[in-house]
């Protein structure tokens, strides 16, 4: 009987999240040794989706990118790619927006009580 891993490896099932990850991060590291502009690094990510079967736009293509380029390894060019993901409609904005909402809604302080003045 045959490991789970080496079904996936031969293609007959599809891959877990991590393997997308390795894949989209490869793509994008790739890409980016070659100097390619967002446009054509937004069409890399999307072979690998379409390489991986997943529908598009593709939510898991969009927490990966928030979470791994727009933060770990936060560059201007890896927003362009975010940007041109979501102009080529690999990406849904909202998504994008709601994937970045609680990242920004934590860091902006918050007072603690809000007094409104009698008028």
């Amino acid at each position: 009987m045959a490991t789970a891993a080496a079904v996936a490896a031969a293609g007959l099932v599809p891959a877990g999240p991590a393997d997308l990850e390795r894949r989209v991060m490869a793509a994008v590291k790739a890409s980016e040794a070659r100097g390619d502009p967002p446009l054509l690094r937004a069409v890399e990510l999307a072979r690998v989706v379409a390489g991986e079967g997943i529908g598009i736009p593709s939510a898991d293509l969009a927490a990966i990118l928030v979470s791994n380029l727009c933060f770990a390894h936060n560059s201007p060019s890896l927003w362009k790619l975010v940007g041109q993901a979501m102009a080529s409609r690999l990406l849904c904005p909202l998504n994008v927006l709601a994937l970045l909402t609680p990242r920004y809604i934590t860091t902006v302080p918050v007072p603690a009580r809000i007094e409104l003045a009698a008028s």
